[in-house]
């Protein structure tokens, strides 16, 4: 043994070199040369491996972190800590690789995504309209003063009406129209009416209330293109501008043509257009009622 001692201190300062040669070697194998540290956004409920605790965690929010990979192959990131030891394990699929150094002296700058927003026109790019068809019969009175009797005139009639209304259809929750309407009353002899009346009309998408279904309102703002009445065998010619709300249930009968029932009211305001010699309106406003029945049919330009 003795004469192995002259060369006991080379032995030793091999193995100090080797220990010291492995234990570098070990560290190294943690972040090669070759790999890169990223930064990687981590979603919300991602599942991560604890390194240090050997389990199994899971994220409560997106964070961003830095992270490298051992090799292409891997299909593991492992992220590190502030000292850029191995901390976790995430698969590659569940995080986001922003592909850049880690640069820590500020935060991560977070892109957020440039999907083309869609254009959505208001109206489709079809035409389509509805063609209302009405029959409606009306009811009011009308109070006049009568100078040559001086006396007060109330005259309450009722009258028909055909109507026509015809609304493009949109994808706003109401249809814009135009409306227009023919009414003609003649069975009294001391009361008569015929007129022709031109607007336009508001009309709401098809709705539910309580029991009720597929309901409709509508709204008019109308104008007298003609109004002649007689009443006691003198005959006025009027100018009416009319306020008119309706309220119809639509009953679907085939594909393209569907029955409507309803009710409405109307707020006119009626003036002489040639001033009678011996009739003055008592009250210019008035309000009259109707019920009505139609037809709608659907068409598309």
């Amino acid at each position: 043994m003795k004469r192995f001692e002259p060369i006991r201190p080379i032995f030793l300062f091999i193995t100090i070199v080797f220990i010291l040669s492995n234990g570098h070697a070990a560290k190294r194998q943690e972040l090669t040369d070759g790999e890169k540290i990223f930064v990687v956004i981590i979603p919300k409920n991602t599942v991560l491996f604890d390194i240090k605790n050997k389990r199994d965690l899971k994220t409560h929010k997106k964070i961003h972190a830095k992270a490298f990979s051992s090799s292409p192959e891997n299909p593991f990131f492992t992220i590190v800590d502030q000292k850029n030891q191995p901390r976790f394990l995430v698969n590659s699929k569940s995080i986001f690789n922003l592909d850049k150094l880690a640069n820590f002296d500020e935060s991560p700058k977070f892109f957020k995504p440039t999907f083309k927003k869609m254009k959505r026109d208001s109206f489709d790019k079809d035409i389509s309209l509805n063609n209302d068809f009405f029959f409606e019969i009306n009811y009011f009175t009308l109070s006049f003063y009568d100078s040559k009797n001086n006396s007060l005139l109330k005259t309450s009639k009722n009258y028909s009406s055909i109507l026509y209304d015809l609304t493009l259809k949109s994808k706003l929750p109401i249809f814009f129209g135009i409306s227009t309407s023919l009414s003609r009353e003649g069975n009294q002899k001391e009361s008569m009416i015929s007129k022709i009346d031109l607007g336009f009309t508001l009309k709401t998408k098809d709705f539910s209330y309580s029991i009720l279904e597929n309901i409709q309102l509508s709204f008019y703002g109308l104008k007298t293109l003609f109004q002649n009445t007689i009443i006691q065998g003198e005959k006025v010619e009027l100018s009416t501008s009319s306020f008119r709300v309706k309220l119809s249930k639509k009953i679907t009968l085939i594909k393209k043509y569907n029955l409507k029932l309803g009710i409405g009211g109307s707020h006119h305001q009626s003036f002489f257009k040639k001033n009678s010699d011996s009739l003055f309106f008592d009250q210019s406003s008035y309000f009259s009622y109707d019920i009505f029945i139609g037809i709608q049919n659907k068409s598309i330009l």
